[in-house]
């Protein structure tokens, strides 16, 4: 049940956007397994081995693109990255 969250529709339009603009940088292949890796975006939660079967690579392809992908965000998308992660560590600590 959505009620038991303390996120409003506002702050998911927060989310959102700021996952938006951060996965929009990307190529489409990138952007597909992120939100494969992660379930966003409308995406189930995949593990690595089921991603690699539906873009022929392997698991450790998989994971070595996501470990590329996150450093890429770490480095370029800091300023977004520590603002939703302080967000979301104050929703959390608010929830309980």
């Amino acid at each position: 049940d959505s009620s038991d969250y303390p996120i409003g529709d506002t702050d998911k339009q927060l989310i959102s956007e700021g996952i938006d603009r951060i996965l929009s940088n990307l190529s489409n292949r990138d952007h597909d397994i992120i939100c494969m890796i992660y379930g966003l975006k409308g995406c189930n939660e995949m593990s690595f081995d089921e991603i690699a079967r539906k873009f022929a690579l392997s698991g450790e392809r998989i994971r070595q693109l996501s470990h590329q992908l996150l450093k890429t965000f770490r480095t370029d998308y800091v300023k977004d990255f520590r603002a939703l992660l302080l967000w979301l560590i104050n929703v959390v600590i608010n929830f309980n």
